[in-house]
């Protein structure tokens, strides 16, 4: 009987939720009123202009059904009111879908990276060997000789740079995306740009953030409008920053682990 009654409770729950008003079940049942009403309109100006036409009176009343009243009119200008003013693409899912789209072009970023490392991963093996070769023995000065002239182990410009590049682009997207998913977590920040966007009547689904690193800032902009806005220093007061050195000692700590950036 308890598993019963425990079933029944959350059917009733889950109905109730089914079926909860929205402003667009609002809209829809208040528009329908005016469109039925103005069909009702079409039918009797054509049923009663036929009939005329034909010396056949109709009685009094019989537009009556379509008239609009201020009711209706009420209702129906209320829920577009409602409709318009409602935020369905909110700040925090903006800046969460930024995050996860930062994310995608930062495994990108790293790919390339682990692929530019490769390329000049040679030196990493020269440095090896020099470290453990014993200058006080020329055999051993002789063996690093060797290795070096006998295997093509000088770097290419080129393929530094790309290696730089690579780096930088890990930098700046991982910041980028840091500060999206920082920043969703910010209520100061997601209901102040929230209550922007109803205030200019902006969707947010039109806007962007930027983050600048050098002023520790998020900046929210619309392609609908010249309107921005920008949070100066609400990280670092928010716990949302590292350290280099924590950065770096992670980093080692999950090379160490996983050996999977060599």
């Amino acid at each position: 009987m308890k598993k019963i009654l425990i079933a029944a409770c959350l059917l009733v729950s889950a109905l109730g939720q089914a079926h909860a008003e929205t402003e667009i079940d609002r809209l829809v049942a208040a528009s329908k009123i005016i469109a039925d009403k103005i069909q009702q309109g079409r039918n009797a100006v054509g049923g009663l202009a036929y009939y005329a036409v034909d010396g056949k009176i109709a009685p009094d009343g019989t537009v009556l059904p379509a008239f609009i009243t201020p009711a209706d009119v009420q209702a129906y200008n209320d829920s577009v009111s409602d409709v318009s003013q409602r935020i369905y693409y909110n700040t925090q899912m903006m800046l969460e879908n930024q995050y996860e789209e930062t994310m995608v072009e930062l495994e990108v970023a790293i790919d390339t990276f682990v692929d530019a490392t490769a390329v000049i991963a040679v030196a990493v093996e020269v440095a090896d060997k020099a470290e453990t070769t014993d200058q006080n023995k020329v055999a051993e000065q002789e063996q690093l000789q060797d290795f070096v002239q006998q295997n093509d182990v000088t770097l290419e410009q080129q393929d530094v740079n790309a290696y730089n590049d690579a780096l930088g682009d890990v930098e700046d997207l991982a910041q980028d995306a840091a500060a999206f998913l920082a920043a969703s977590r910010i209520e100061t920040i997601t209901s102040s740009v929230d209550d922007d966007a109803q205030q200019f009547n902006i969707n947010m689904s039109d806007a962007v953030a930027t983050y600048d690193s050098a002023n520790e800032a998020i900046k929210f902009a619309w392609s609908t409008t010249s309107f921005t806005h920008t949070f100066l220093g609400f990280f670092s007061h928010n716990n949302a920053t590292v350290s280099v050195e924590e950065v770096m000692g992670m980093g080692q700590t999950i090379y160490d682990e996983q050996g999977t950036l060599n």
